[in-house]
């Protein structure tokens, strides 16, 4: 009976020190008071890869054991059975009950395999059919015989789950059955772990595991940390016992194998600090141009504290995972944290939580949005070791403080207006009432006001004017009065322009016209004149301006080459002036009057009369009239023969008389006369030199032949043949461009 409990207590043990966390599940099941399993959270050792996740029993019910498994196992040795009912009928051969006092536990370790074998009562190398326990980690195929013992296998794989029966009853049970059950791999379910106790040989096939790394003793403990079942409570296990070598009823364990990957958690598990990862870029507040929450006023701290954690060691070809803990330790939210990190040098990545991106430079990078204060998210990659050596890698958390702040935006504005009269006189001031106002809703600062004056009206200050008006509160207004004169005649455009600090600016532009009267003269009539001939023009007066010319008064003054002969409309000449004198009382706008005005040339060149208006306010203009006083030369000439008959070969001589007739000097006179074939020049004279060639004698030209002068040109020309015979005399000058021809005809007749 005390071999009996002793198996009992070694069994629970050993599945809890096997299994894990499910392990703990196991011995929950059988001795808690929930008939179910809810889940199972991950451990400590999860975490850092000292348990296969894949191995722990998830969400299945697990049938606690009967007496009769107890009874099952303590076949073989020296216990009774636990159900007290000593019958051994149905047994398998080779069961033997035996009753020992002895308590002396060994572990012994197979060379050729990973199996680990826990011998009850006897320490000595017993065989299988004793009753002893095998515990398998082997990565080679060993065969195990089960002949008549009430021994079984308890694999490390990395699906303790494949051990379950199609059903998915997922009940855990140690059975007396005749045929063992194969353990299914890969997709293949089976929730029934069954611990056989048949009198035939059955050689179990061992999971294929790839090579284990050892560690210098090869002995490690295990100990299981608290699970939460869901609704139901279960007791906590007892803490891990110290292992030695010499404690009786020690567990050691082999290398490991490399354990599966950790089952990373869905994204849509929330964390206990209520932040979400998924989506978590849509939880980051938006930059908008609208003020924010009140939480975001004032001094805004986020602090955050990062922690990477990471196994004391790790192993070669085992994974291990590297964890980053950020925590807001500040006061105010933390917006976009983003964490990268890069894969440990000499080691390759598995898998990474929550959900990442990589980077072209091969970084990690998690972007996990927003930190509440006091909250904490963490992320974590699981590596895979490749060489040996000291491994790890530095990770970078950055994040962003939003803050924000509120107040009142005011729009101050500027606004100017000014009156002023529409028409001026010149020479009158002009009264112009300025007002500036502020129709805003904030104060108008540093208000100043600017007057550009144009050219037309005149300050005494200058025409660049600047006035400070100060502050205008809203709606507060100030009135100056501008005061101008009004100096040239005309249409102007009175700009003034008000500005204030912010770029503040309002400009009134207001049309002023100046109006003046006018007065324009002008003279019409011939520019050209010979002398002693007469010559009218019209005097002509006009008022172009905008008002009546009053009191204008009009003079021509003439030169002394022009004699005056007559007027009209009240004109006086007056003879010590040389000018005559018209005076008007008034003139309108746009309006036009004229006078004659006869004068005579009595002197040649150029004549001038000079035309002056005046009228009030200092209107005035005037006018000049050249008239250009001609005396033209005026050529008169004849020919004559002083024979008339000839006979032949008699001479005749013919005189040609150029008389000036003009007023100027002619110049440039010349004298050309063609004889016939009956006559020849034979000599000649006069006041310039005779050429003759051929029948033609040409006089060189005349330098000059005065008014009333005359010049005589002889030419004798001897008779050669009988007949009546014509002679041509042209005559030319610098004024007749165009000959004049006269013609002389004398007759020859023959005395034989």
């Amino acid at each position: 009976m005390k071999s009996s409990a002793i198996r009992v207590g070694l069994t629970g043990l050993l599945a809890v020190c096997m299994l894990g966390g499910s392990g703990w599940v196991v011995y929950s099941k059988w001795f808690g008071e929930s008939s179910s399993v809810a889940g199972v959270n991950q451990t400590d050792e999860e975490i850092v890869g000292l348990v296969d996740p894949d191995a722990v029993i998830s969400e299945q019910d697990i049938a606690p054991p009967t007496t009769d498994d107890f009874d099952r196992l303590s076949m073989g040795s020296d216990a009774l059975p636990v159900s007290g009912n000593s019958d051994t009928t149905g047994m398998t051969e080779g069961a033997e009950w035996e009753l020992t006092d002895s308590t002396e536990v060994t572990v012994s370790q197979q060379e050729d395999s990973d199996q680990f074998v826990l011998n009850v009562g006897d320490s000595s190398d017993a065989a299988i059919e004793n009753g002893e326990f095998v515990v398998g980690d082997s990565t080679e195929d060993t065969p195990v015989e089960s002949g008549d013992s009430d021994s079984f296998v308890i694999g490390d794989e990395t699906n303790a789950d494949q051990f379950a029966p199609s059903n998915s009853t997922g009940e855990f049970t140690i059975g007396d059955q005749a045929d063992p059950i194969a353990p299914a791999f890969d997709d293949e379910q089976s929730g029934e772990f069954q611990v056989t106790d048949d009198a035939s040989t059955v050689t179990e096939q061992p999971l294929p595991l790839p090579e284990p790394t050892v560690e210098s003793d090869g002995n490690f403990s295990i100990a299981d940390t608290p699970v939460d079942l869901g609704a139901e409570t279960v007791e906590q296990p007892l803490p891990p016992t110290e292992l030695t070598d010499n404690t009786p009823g020690q567990l050691s364990l082999t290398n490991e194998p490399n354990l599966a990957p950790l089952p990373l958690p869905q994204n849509d598990v929330a964390t206990d600090s209520g932040f979400e990862l998924e989506g978590s870029e849509r939880e980051f507040p938006a930059l908008t141009a609208q003020p924010g929450s009140l939480q975001l006023e004032g001094q805004q701290t986020p602090t955050l504290t990062v922690e990477k954690v990471a196994p004391a060691e790790v192993q070669v070809n085992r994974t291990a995972v590297f964890t980053t803990k950020i925590k807001n330790t500040g006061k105010v939210s933390a917006h976009g944290i983003r964490v990268t990190d890069f894969v440990p040098k000499g080691s390759r990545l598995e898998s990474a939580h929550p959900e990442f991106i990589q980077a072209s430079d091969g970084s990690i990078q998690w972007a996990l949005g927003t930190l509440e204060p006091g909250d904490e998210t963490t992320v974590s990659m699981k590596v895979v070791p490749l060489a040996e050596g000291e491994i790890g890698s530095v990770a970078r958390v950055s994040f962003e403080a939003l803050a924000s702040v509120r107040t009142v935006s005011t729009r101050p504005q500027l606004s100017i207006t000014q009156t002023t009269p529409e028409k001026v006189l010149i020479g009158q001031s002009v009264l112009v009432n300025v007002t500036v106002s502020n129709p805003g809703s904030g104060d108008a600062t540093g208000v100043v006001l600017e007057a550009d004056i144009p050219p037309e009206l005149s300050h005494v200050a200058g025409n660049e004017l600047e006035y400070p008006v100060g502050t205008l509160r809203p709606g507060q207004q100030k009135q100056v009065a501008l005061r101008l004169t009004a100096k040239a005649a005309g249409v102007v455009f009175n700009t003034l322009t008000v500005r204030g600090n912010g770029q503040m600016e309002d400009r009134s532009v207001q049309q002023i016209e100046v109006i003046a009267p006018g007065v324009q003269v002008g003279l019409r009539g011939p520019r050209v004149r010979y002398l002693d001939r007469e010559a009218t023009y019209a005097v002509d007066v006009a008022n172009p301006g905008t008002a009546s010319a009053r009191n204008v008064n009009l003079v021509a003054f003439l030169s002394k080459g022009l004699k005056f002969v007559s007027t009209d409309h009240f004109g006086e000449y007056d003879a010590r002036e040389h000018a005559v004198y018209w005076k008007l009382e008034e003139l309108p706008p746009n309006v036009r009057d004229s006078v004659k005005l006869t004068a005579v040339a009595v002197e040649p060149g150029e004549q001038k009369i000079v035309l002056e208006g005046k009228a009030d306010l200092g209107v005035k203009d005037s006018f000049d009239h050249i008239v250009r006083v001609e005396s033209v030369p005026e050529l008169e000439f004849s020919v004559k023969d002083t024979a008339d008959p000839i006979e032949v070969g008699s001479d005749t001589t013919y005189e040609i008389r150029v008389v000036n007739r003009g007023t100027r000097t002619a110049t440039g006179v010349q004298i050309y006369a063609a004889f016939p074939t009956a006559l020849r020049a034979v000599q000649g004279g006069g006041p310039s030199d005779l050429r003759i060639e051929g029948q033609n004698a040409l006089f060189a030209p005349l330098d000059r032949l005065p008014p009333n002068q005359e010049a005589v040109f002889r030419v004798k020309a001897k008779a050669l043949d009988s007949g009546d015979n014509v002679i041509k005399v042209q005559m030319l000058s610098d004024d007749v461009n165009v000959p004049v021809t006269k013609e002389e005809s004398t007759r020859i007749y023959s005395d034989n």
